[in-house]
């Protein structure tokens, strides 16, 4: 496994946890959505279409950007942009759960 499969793969993971943190702290009333895509697919579809979204969208983005990644330097920068995004936010739900818990 190469650098830059092995940093999608993460990036993926970091997007599960995000998506499962967020299912979590709105279930529990910890906290709310705040972005309006996110919510509106949580109100109107639940989250089993919000965690199906979770699950497509990013994975498709995700593999993309590892597809360039191999030959061009600016997907390399966007896969890598988007893990330290991911892993941002993770450590944002994990001070959220911290705090409530």
């Amino acid at each position: 496994m190469n650098r830059h499969s092995r940093t999608a793969l993460y990036t993926y993971l970091l997007n599960l946890a995000d998506c499962f943190f967020t299912i979590y702290l709105v279930k529990n009333n910890l906290a709310e959505e705040s972005n309006p895509l996110m919510n509106f697919l949580i109100n109107y579809y639940g989250f089993i279409g919000f965690f199906v979204y979770k699950l497509i969208i990013p994975a498709g983005l995700i593999y993309l950007l590892y597809y360039f990644s191999k030959n061009q330097p600016l997907a390399q920068l966007g896969l890598k942009l988007i893990f330290v995004v991911y892993l941002f936010i993770v450590i944002y739900h994990l001070c959220g759960v911290a705090c409530h818990v």
